[in-house]
């Protein structure tokens, strides 16, 4: 079968196209936005392992979670599947938190799954990283490059907002 994927750190991917030839297109480049609730998670886990996105940065709003223990299980999250380098950060940004403490408080037993345990919570953490300055940085960086990079927004869209009215160009 000629069809593999390019290791991730290439920026490219590689897909058998017609005639059994080999095509090499870009990967899509992905800002992950997230509010730090299970179903985020996963979608980091799933955006993490497509050949076809190169994640390039998660930003956690505190809307559906609490903030610090949801930075922490990303961040373990991030080792567990090898994206330590990958930046993250905590948005100034707040949600209006319509789910009860024992929704938002998920994020702490997220933390603490059995696959998790073996990766250490951030020792340089608190302060948290700023997610606007995430944002801008992921958003410079791609138009420096002359590249695009999409923006998932999991959560309320607050943060980007922020970041936008700043800096609109």
């Amino acid at each position: 079968d000629n069809e593999r994927p390019l290791p991730k750190t290439s920026g490219a991917w590689q897909a058998k196209g017609t005639g059994g030839n080999i095509m090499i297109r870009e990967r899509m480049q992905v800002l992950y936005h997230h509010d730090g609730a299970i179903d985020e998670y996963m979608a980091l886990v799933l955006l993490a392992t497509m050949d076809t996105v190169e994640l390039t940065g998660t930003v956690i709003i505190n809307a559906d979670c609490v903030d610090g223990p949801a930075m922490d299980t990303n961040w373990k999250l991030q080792g567990f599947l090898g994206l330590e380098a990958m930046p993250v950060g905590l948005s100034a940004a707040t949600g209006w938190n319509p789910f009860p403490w024992e929704y938002r408080s998920d994020c702490v037993r997220q933390g603490e799954v059995e696959i998790l345990r073996p990766f250490p919570i951030n020792a340089a953490w608190p302060p948290f990283p700023d997610g606007e300055a995430v944002t801008r940085q992921v958003l410079a960086d791609a138009l420096k490059a002359g590249r695009t990079v999409t923006v998932l927004v999991n959560s309320p869209l607050k943060a980007l907002q922020m970041v936008l009215a700043r800096e609109p160009e």
